[in-house]
């Protein structure tokens, strides 16, 4: 009888600790972004970390951090303005609509529009058009992620450091 409590609170105490764990980031890495669009312009040195559905942006300024963004595939959540639909996110930043989660395909390094290409190594390039609507150009390397749309005057750059 004894041995069964010791081993129930072993248990208990196991999984009181193992399942208020945080998921560890699967990558950190020291950045410099660039974002130029019609309604915003900001740029520095800062930090990306990628999660498994989640990405943060901190650019700091004087050690102070001037730019929080966390993303998901579904929202957007800043300091600034709080939390975002992607859509809404995309509209007051861009102040266009893609279809899908620019900003967290391109921190992750995916292909835009949940399009299949075919990738040599982690390195590809998409160019994508829609007539009156955007000419993108998009390319990811092991060293910069570049997003520019041409037609809606986007610019955006993280480059690691």
């Amino acid at each position: 009888m004894r041995r069964v409590k010791l081993f129930l609170i072993a248990l208990a105490t196991l999984l009181l600790f193992t399942a208020c764990k945080e998921t560890r980031p699967t990558l950190t890495q020291s950045v410099y972004l660039v974002i130029k669009t019609p309604h915003y312009r900001a740029s520095g040195s800062g930090f990306v970390t990628i999660k498994q559905d989640e990405v943060t942006i901190e650019i700091y300024s004087a050690a102070t951090a001037v730019m929080r963004l966390r993303a998901t595939p579904t929202q957007v959540c800043s300091d600034a303005y709080g939390c975002l639909s992607v859509a809404q996110f995309q509209e007051h930043f861009y102040a266009h609509r893609y279809p899908g989660a620019v900003l967290f395909a391109l921190l992750r390094g995916m292909p835009l529009f949940g399009k299949k290409i075919s990738v040599k190594g982690h390195d590809f390039t998409q160019r994508l058009q829609k007539r009156g609507s955007y000419a993108i150009v998009y390319r990811i390397s092991k060293k910069e992620k570049f997003f520019r749309d041409t037609m809606n005057g986007i610019l955006i750059k993280v480059k690691a450091l």
